[in-house]
């Protein structure tokens, strides 16, 4: 459902943008090719798959920063670094472990490191606001913090429970699209709609929630709607 509502979100803002488009025939912008630039971004990111990723860690704020340049007036590469920290839905994990006392949870966070390379492509490079459609390729790495049950009537917080989840990392992929405009020569601002791909079949999150035997592995999914600023030079 969280996963609909960002998708309904991301359509309507790009069909209004598009219509903005239309309705700009006569505003052009004259971009300028072979700029280099700098970006940052960040919004809001939702697990999607596998199941247990899904249901037992909640959304995030994503941060996003970049460079890159005008290849073309219709074509960017850009290099981006990516971070998310998926917070674990601590209670609903507490439940799912068999644990029923009044012990205080901490931890299970996971990580999301993705260092890439993306190319955007504008639609319409000499109008103000310029739909594109964006791609990316690199690598991610994935790090889980441990899942800490401890007794909070014991003087020394001793641990009932402690679990996590291997580590893993592997090929970053990504493909998104959304609505560009540009504020002036130099400064744009974008809204943009993507999805995230990070390809290990080992990742389990499901040791933290329940027993490892239980639980498939499958590749981290993760839908991502976020606002940026670009600046060329």
């Amino acid at each position: 459902m969280r996963r609909t509502q960002v998708i309904v979100l991301a359509a309507v803002v790009l069909l209004g943008g598009a219509s903005g488009v239309a309705a700009q025939s006569e505003q052009t912008y004259l971009r300028t090719p072979h700029r280099a630039q700098i970006f940052v971004d960040g919004g809001i990111a939702v697990p999607a798959n596998p199941a247990t990723f899904k249901d037992f860690w909640n959304p995030t704020l994503p941060f996003n920063i970049g460079a890159g340049a005008a290849i073309f007036p219709w074509l960017d590469v850009n290099g981006v670094f990516s971070y998310a920290k998926f917070n674990n839905n601590n209670n609903r994990t507490k439940q799912n472990v068999g644990y029923t006392g009044i012990g205080e949870v901490s931890g299970g966070s996971l990580t999301s490191i993705t260092i890439a390379a993306t190319v955007r492509f504008l639609a319409v490079p000499n109008n103000r606001a310029n739909p594109f459609l964006e791609v990316g390729l690199g690598s991610f790495n994935n790090k889980f913090e441990d899942l800490i049950i401890a007794d909070p009537n014991s003087i020394t917080q001793e641990t009932i429970l402690e679990k996590s989840a291997e580590n893993v990392s592997g090929i970053a992929t990504s493909v998104g699209g959304g609505l560009q405009y540009a504020l002036n020569e130099r400064w744009s601002s974008y809204v943009k709609y993507y999805y995230a791909v990070n390809l290990n079949k080992d990742f389990r999150p499901g040791p933290i929630v329940g027993e490892p035997a239980s639980v498939e592995g499958g590749n981290q999914q993760f839908s991502v709607l976020s606002i940026g600023m670009l600046v060329r030079f």
